[in-house]
């Protein structure tokens, strides 16, 4: 029997991110979508304080990630207070884990 994991990891990863998403993204152009993302406000730090990310960032899946493109404009709606901010997409770095990390800048 084979296997296919990369589906399976794809339906493990919709399934996780329709669980802990904190964030609905909406996309106006250059097609509209709407997806679940994971939103940290700033203050990343790595390598035992050597490196630090200042920007907002966003944890969207690889199938999602095919929606955005860099200087996208995106509208992150909290789902609880439904305040809503608008962003522009910034470079995406994978995660290894199916997700891509997004750094985000004001619009």
């Amino acid at each position: 029997m084979s296997v296919n994991f990369a589906a399976l990891e794809s339906r493990l990863n919709a399934k996780v991110m329709r669980r802990v998403a904190n964030r609905r993204v909406v996309v106006s152009a250059p097609v509209a979508a709407e997806f679940g993302g994971i939103y940290e406000a700033a203050g990343v730090e790595a390598l035992d304080g050597l490196a630090e990310a200042t920007e907002p960032r966003l944890t969207v899946s690889l199938a999602d990630a095919q929606k955005l493109r860099q200087n996208t404009a995106v509208v992150l709606v909290n789902p609880v207070t439904a305040v809503s901010e608008e962003f522009l997409v910034g470079r995406g770095d994978p995660d290894g884990a199916g997700f891509i990390v997004y750094a985000l800048r004001k619009a």
